[in-house]
């Protein structure tokens, strides 16, 4: 009895031996449904940050008395090799697992956790996209768009569609090319980040389509299109480059059609749209060149039409030079002498010049300009060893400061004012707004910088103002995309 009980234990003790050293469970599939041709279709989503495979257990052999285990894959090791500046509180990265080999775009929030991201390449890895990822697959059939929560939205081409602009923001179009023996369109459809088709459009002919941020579109036909005789003189008296545009506003879903828009930057330092606002077209205040002499008309991101008329004591030439927090500033360049700056509140609809004691300092370089933010002005001066300055000036352009600081004004915000080195303009140094260094960074690309969030970036590591790393990259809270082959 005692023998056969414990031949019935041993029996049990082999077989939960082999139980145990059987392989782990495959983790079920995301989703095992297989790629749909619809447009849009939503990728599958992991939680999981990347990170080498698990190494495989053997697996009990009750015919070999010895078996060979694979060697463990390395642990990951991430390097970036591009970082993109901040937009809308996220920034896209391009980074690198260099223990195994694998690449991957992704998305990080301010703290600086990635947010999302997929195996491979972009559609354009150089330019921030407002939290959204934009890529195409080998055969060419297919364009998805990511966003920060990982969820995507992909798009079906060939056929006659093929992927016109990743425009940033998760907006997109679509060119789809209709031909017959009696007519021929282009058609253009363009969706946001979730899919969504916003709006269509078509002239006959391609177009030319441009993006200036917070969901304005301009578009503009690659044919002639006939204007009525007051359109060509509007056109012509602005004596500038201009063109008319239809523009589009993705927010409110409104068009607003023939808009005289500018052609180049010799009218305006900024022609993208900054804090909801986009000055359109501006003229001189010569009366005998415009009917509507130092008119500047500008929009917000719903496409409502303001104008202002710029006051004949700024000068002959006004020019603007951008808009942050509700400030506008001006300038006049009809006197290459003295170059004046103007402040106009939105707000109040009040202008103000600055013509405190530095006023025949003021720099008369395009390179070199003043800027705003949150209140506060920075003036571009001259010293007397022909390298540039700045001088703080508050609300009532009057200078905070005792004296100017050596350096190009770059921007003003979150309580810091950043400027370029005028001898090295690859490295900007930050001052609180009583003139106190805070720090510096270098190699940062000049004219991509902005630093939102109070982030800087040098397009391989992200820093604070006072120059040092602001945070670690936590690539654990990442979600992996797995998008459609």
């Amino acid at each position: 009895m005692k023998k056969a009980l414990a031949l019935l234990l041993a029996a049990v003790l082999m077989f939960s031996l082999a139980a145990c050293g059987g392989k782990p469970a495959a983790n079920p599939s995301s989703d095992g449904s297989s790629a749909s041709s619809s447009v849009p279709e939503s990728s599958s989503v992991s939680s999981s940050a990347p990170e080498a495979s698990p190494s495989s257990t053997p697996e009990s052999s009750s015919t070999s008395s010895s078996s060979e285990s694979t060697p463990p894959e390395p642990e990951p090791v991430y390097s970036v090799n591009h970082a993109s500046s901040f937009q809308n509180g996220y920034a896209y990265i391009y980074f690198r697992d260099t223990a195994g080999g694998k690449s991957y775009s992704g998305i990080i929030d301010a703290k600086g956790k990635l947010q999302s991201y997929f195996a491979g390449n972009t559609v354009d890895s150089d330019r921030n996209t407002g939290g959204y990822i934009y890529t195409q697959n080998r055969n060419n059939n297919a364009v998805s768009v990511i966003g920060p929560d990982g969820k995507a939205a992909t798009h079906s081409l060939g056929d006659d569609l093929r992927l016109f602009a990743a425009l940033g923001d998760g907006y997109l179009v679509i060119e789809e090319h209709q031909a017959g023996f009696d007519a021929e369109d282009w058609v253009y459809h363009l969706y946001d980040g979730s899919g969504k088709e916003l709006t269509s459009f078509s002239y006959g002919c391609t177009v030319n389509l441009g993006y200036w941020g917070d969901g304005i579109f301009a578009i503009v036909p690659n044919t002639d299109k006939e204007f009525t005789e007051e359109q060509i003189t509007a056109r012509n008296n602005y004596g500038r480059g201009v063109r008319y545009a239809d523009l589009y506003f993705a927010q409110a879903d409104v068009w607003q059609r023939d808009q005289l828009t500018m052609t180049n930057t010799s009218a305006f330092q900024d022609l993208l749209c900054q804090d909801g606002i986009m000055m359109l077209r501006g003229a001189s205040n010569q009366e005998n060149r415009n009917p509507n002499p130092g008119e500047y008309t500008y929009a917000d991101s719903k496409g409502v039409l303001n104008s202002i008329t710029v006051p004949k004591e700024i000068g002959k030439d006004p020019f603007y030079l951008g808009h942050r927090d509700g400030v506008m500033l001006f300038t006049d360049r009809s006197d290459s002498q003295v170059i004046p700056v103007y402040r106009y509140d939105v707000a109040s609809g009040q202008w103000s010049r600055y013509q405190g004691k530095y006023a025949d300092k003021l720099h008369n370089s395009s390179s070199y300009v003043s800027v705003t933010g949150e209140g506060y002005t920075a003036i571009a001066l001259k010293g007397a060893d022909n390298r540039v300055y700045t001088m703080l000036l508050d609300k009532e352009l009057k200078e905070v400061w005792d004296s100017p600081i050596l350096g190009i004004p770059s921007a003003i915000t979150g309580g810091t004012l950043y400027l370029f080195d005028p001898d090295n303009t690859s490295t900007v140094c930050s001052y609180d707004l009583k003139g106190n260094p805070l720090g510096k960074v270098e190699g940062v690309n000049r004219w991509l910088f902005w630093p939102e969030d109070g982030v800087i970036t040098d397009s391989r590591a992200y820093f604070s103002p006072d120059g040092t790393p602001a945070f670690e990259i936590d690539y654990a809270a990442g979600k992996l995309v797995t998008l459609p082959e």
